[in-house]
């Protein structure tokens, strides 16, 4: 689904609607995150974005390097006059939370997805990729900004693959 989702914003080639996928599935950030991201929280130089004022406070996340030349592209394309990184159609204030998640399950409708999928859901599937890429809880709630791991286990989706990949990695 992941793949089928990239495929349909990559070859539509709309610059902010890849940064917007690449955004939350490669961050796992709340849609309110995303909405109030603005380009000062992202440090280029070491490769970190600052979550400010999340639901659970302050945090930093990894910038992934796609993310990070996705977001360079961007920058240049778009000629971002905005402090904010997901804008409205001028270009110039930050969107809404309806205008976001309208732009995100237009998208997921597009590319054939199963309308359960939602914004929220991308950040379910970093949870899962990131637990399957670590191995490490503590990392995942991190990284997500859960004051308790049991808020983290009910974002992670595991299957049968993954416990016979984790058997056979003995």
């Amino acid at each position: 689904q992941i793949e089928n989702l990239r495929s349909y914003v990559y070859q539509n080639e709309d610059i902010r609607e890849q940064v917007i996928v690449e955004l939350f599935l490669r961050t796992g950030i709340r849609l309110n995150e995303g909405i109030n991201l603005k380009w000062n929280d992202i440090d280029f130089p070491n490769d970190k974005i600052y979550i400010i004022e999340g639901k659970s406070g302050d945090r930093e996340i990894p910038l992934h390097p796609k993310l990070k030349n996705i977001l360079d592209t961007y920058r240049e394309e778009r000629n971002v006059n905005s402090e904010y990184i997901i804008t409205g159609q001028k270009q110039k204030t930050k969107m809404s939370k309806s205008g976001l998640s309208y732009l995100i399950n237009s998208l997921v409708e597009k590319a054939g997805l199963p309308s359960y999928v939602t914004p929220h859901t991308f950040r379910h599937t970093f949870a899962t990729q990131l637990l399957r890429s670590c191995g490490n809880l503590e990392i995942v709630k991190k990284v997500l900004g859960h004051s308790d791991i049991s808020i983290t286990q009910l974002y992670l989706h595991l299957d049968d693959i993954d416990t016979k990949r984790a058997v056979f990695k003995l």
